[in-house]
């Protein structure tokens, strides 16, 4: 039973920190001296008793404390404000005691809104932010065998972190933990089951997600199934595999030819084999077991893929016996090609006739553990190392220009290759090796082929094997480029060639995987600069009478000329290219916003200019004004001179930018002279074609006191206020009048004055022809005439 009277140490310890009663204890102190006082207005959270709160004290203790202070110093409850302190089972040692029996359930509700925090507890799999500890309560229960669920579903939405342990507060260790995984509406709140141990005494700790949030109500249900477990209990300690160690594997017997064996396993209680060699940059982070074969010569598959294996594994091969394990062959992700799921592993093993291996089956993480089956199989492919094993034994292929090779291989008895240089990707796996011979052209390698069976690598260099150097490598190709795969295992690589030049490919294998493929090289466009690298030698861009211009844009292999102007919003940039369009209106907008990116990526830059080359003025600059992509660039400028000419130059941010692209203008432009009409025709060329379409002249004065059609004058008849036949700069019912007397006119002379829809005869189709443009001009239809101007 609790003592009814504080220790007197104990009192004048917690007194002491709270610099509240510490001189009032003392001995030979003044009992009747005022206690310190705290300057609220400095912090105004902070009060004497937080020390108390913070000391592991218990309710019963706190109001001890509250008792002694009214007795030395008086005062009512109200001067002790914010003294309360945690609920009793705020500590470990603490726990409140939830009865459960076989079949049976609880309930508990509770408040942690005074609870403190708990931290330094295992975090049994949670982020730190769900094993912070934060305004912790602790509960226990006795394990009955069965399995238990512990849910906070069901109460006020709250979001909380949950952890079980057992072996006591001293030393705890995890057997269940959750954070969010109630259904809505709380969907913040954890809920868990796990098989228990009877008699076993587990503790809950139930905390605040975060460090900072409040506490607050909240409803925990405990339920036992009362249904004995058929798995291990949480916290007891279960021996490790017969084969947990590599001195004990299992020898899975001779493997058939043509044949398979597989065994079964688990990994759930192994122990972890430290100082195990890394093999193919696969390390050893997780619990495995060990098994051995015997080789006979042929590549035996060894792979995880299979049914009857529940997580993420890893193999690792090797030989030379447990005391000098030498690397073989390792994987970690096959990879879809291999294998699904594709996180299982598969290894192709180069054998040696009477050889014995040794092959470690562990988990891709520290926690990954469970069940495999794992199986041998026998590909009846011959074990001897290719021919193109090294770089100086490398298989020549010739690529013809414009075209294409491709090669069938496997590097399942590669061999590895050290002291290469870095290269795009790093070497995790044994490969073999090509030479081509450059074109000065693009050229393209890739593995995207129903005959690979694994995750590839390549890297290219230049030069001789004595003194190579990088030019590329990749991993995973671009999304897409090897469709309906998903995820990419395949590899690409785009690069230029000089002409004439050596280049050594390597296909290499993801985290040690090595088996078949197909390589394919193809050579493509020149990698010389585009034809508008410069700016005199601008590229015209060519109206679309829509008014709206879609140029595809290629810098990949342009240059940075001295001259090219320093843009105001970015520098010089990289890869420009320049486009000159002739103004048709003051209003332009151009940009490289909601396109798709054929090839690269989407960083742009664009700037609009001025006068000629070497004196260019800059009239609009922008980087990054684009909402799709955000880092594309748009300019809007007003003030354009129609008819004048002015350049555009698009440049890449970096020279990783570099790519294909869509660049939009909007513009009614004019291209090689006047176009009044606006459909991007020169009004030349529609006369040259159609001499009839220019028989008007708007400023032809009257012959013999009436108006005529005048005659060419080199602008479209569509263009001009025809219908303005008084000359009046009014369309109206005079119009209709005074041609008609001009019509009539002709009639009686023969002469042409209002031969209208230039027939060479004056007659009915002309009267037809001038009302319909009137109604025209009189409604604002189109064809654009000139009326009003």
């Amino acid at each position: 039973m609790r003592k009814q009277t504080l220790d007197a140490r104990r009192l004048l310890a917690i007194a002491g920190a709270a610099c509240l009663i510490a001189g009032s204890f003392a001995a030979g102190s003044d009992l009747g001296r005022t206690p310190p006082t705290t300057d609220a207005g400095a912090n105004p959270a902070a009060q004497p008793w937080d020390h108390l709160l913070t000391d592991k004290m218990t309710q019963e203790e706190i109001d001890e404390v509250i008792e002694a202070y009214k007795l030395r110093f008086g005062g009512g409850d109200g001067d002790l404000d914010g003294l309360r302190g945690p609920p009793a089972n705020d500590f470990c040692e603490n726990a409140e005691l939830i009865s459960i029996t076989s079949g049976g359930s609880a309930q508990v509700i509770g408040n942690n809104a005074t609870a403190t925090d708990d931290p330094g507890f295992p975090a049994c799999g949670l982020s730190a932010s769900g094993a912070s500890g934060h305004l912790g309560l602790w509960y226990e229960f006795v394990g009955t065998g069965n399995t238990v669920t512990i849910s906070l579903c069901n109460g006020p939405a709250l979001d909380l972190a949950l952890r079980v342990f057992c072996n006591g507060c001293t030393e705890p260790l995890c057997a269940d933990a959750d954070d969010d995984s109630c259904p809505a509406p709380n969907g913040l709140g954890p809920t868990l089951s796990f098989c228990t141990a009877a008699g076993t005494e587990y503790r809950v700790l139930l905390g605040r997600f975060g460090t900072t949030g409040l506490g607050g109500n909240f409803t925990m249900d405990v339920t036992d199934d009362g249904v004995p477990c058929n798995t291990a209990p949480a916290c007891v300690a279960v021996p490790p595999p017969a084969n947990d160690l590599c001195v004990d594997a299992i020898d899975v017997g001779p493997i058939p030819p043509l044949g398979t064996v597989s065994v079964t396993g688990d990994t759930s209680s192994a122990t972890l084999d430290i100082g195990t060699p890394t093999c193919n940059a696969v390390t050893v982070v997780a619990p495995g077991v060990w098994y051995t074969f015997t080789g006979n010569g042929n590549v035996i598959r060894v792979s995880t893929c299979n049914p009857g294996t529940l997580f993420n594994t890893k193999l690792s091969v090797y030989s030379g016996g447990c005391a000098g394990l030498a690397c073989i062959a390792a994987n970690s992700d096959a990879g879809a090609a291999a294998c699904t799921p594709a996180d299982r592993a598969v290894v192709n093993v180069c054998t040696t006739p009477e050889t014995t291996y040794h092959v470690l089956v562990h988990g891709s993480a520290a926690a990954s553990v469970g069940a495999f089956e794992l199986s041998f199989t026998d590909t009846d492919a011959s074990g001897g190392i290719p021919t193109n094993d090294t770089c100086d034994g490398a298989l020549a292929l010739s690529v013809p220009p414009g075209g294409s090779v491709s090669a069938i291989g496997a590097t399942s008895c590669a061999t590895a290759d050290a002291g290469l240089p870095v290269c795009g990707t790093t070497y995790t796996a044994p490969g073999v090796w090509y030479t081509f011979t450059g074109t000065g052209n693009l050229m393209s390698v890739s593995t995207c082929s129903p005959v690979r069976d694994y995750d590839t690598k390549i890297n290219i260099f230049s030069g001789g094997c004595a003194a190579l150097t990088c030019i590329g490598g990749n991993d995973d190709g671009p999304a897409g480029f090897c469709a309906p795969e998903s995820p990419v295992r395949s590899s690409f690589l785009e690069f230029c060639t000089a002409a004439d030049e050596p280049y050594h490919l390597l296909v290499q294998g993801f985290s040690g995987a090595t088996g078949n493929f197909e390589i394919t090289l193809s050579d493509g466009v020149s990698c010389a600069p585009p034809a508008n690298d410069e700016c005199e030698t601008a590229a015209a861009i060519a109206c679309d009478p829509s008014g709206t211009t879609l140029v595809t844009v290629d810098n990949r292999f342009a240059t940075q000329n001295a001259t090219d102007p320093d843009l105001s919003c970015g520098g010089v940039g990289f890869g420009t290219v320049w486009f000159t369009f002739v103004a048709g209106s003051a209003d332009l907008t151009a940009g490289t916003c909601d396109y798709t990116v054929i090839e690269g990526n989407d960083d742009t830059l664009l700037a609009l200019y001025d006068g000629t080359c070497g004196s260019l003025v800059e009239l609009a600059c922008d980087d990054d004004s684009c909402t799709t992509p955000t880092l594309g660039s748009s300019i809007s400028f007003s003030g354009l001179a129609v008819g004048n000419t002015y350049y555009l130059e698009l440049i890449s941010f970096s020279a990783a930018e570099q790519g294909i692209y869509q660049l939009t203008l909007v513009n009614p432009c004019i291209v090689g002279g006047d176009d009044c009409n606006e459909n991007g025709t020169p009004d030349a060329d529609e006369i040259a074609a159609n001499p009839a379409l220019d028989c008007f002249d708007r400023d032809a004065a009257p012959i013999g006191g009436f108006n005529t059609k005048g005659g060419p004058n080199d602008v479209l008849d569509a263009c001009e206020c025809a219908a303005d036949w008084n000359r009046d700069g009014v369309v109206g019912s005079s119009d209709i009048t005074a041609f008609l007397a001009s019509w009539f006119n002709d009639l009686s002379t023969a002469e042409l004055k209002a031969d209208f829809d230039c027939s060479g005869v004056t007659g009915s189709s002309d009267i037809t022809a001038f009302l319909n443009r009137w109604f025209q001009n009189l409604s604002g239809q189109p064809p654009f005439n000139g009326c009003g101007e």
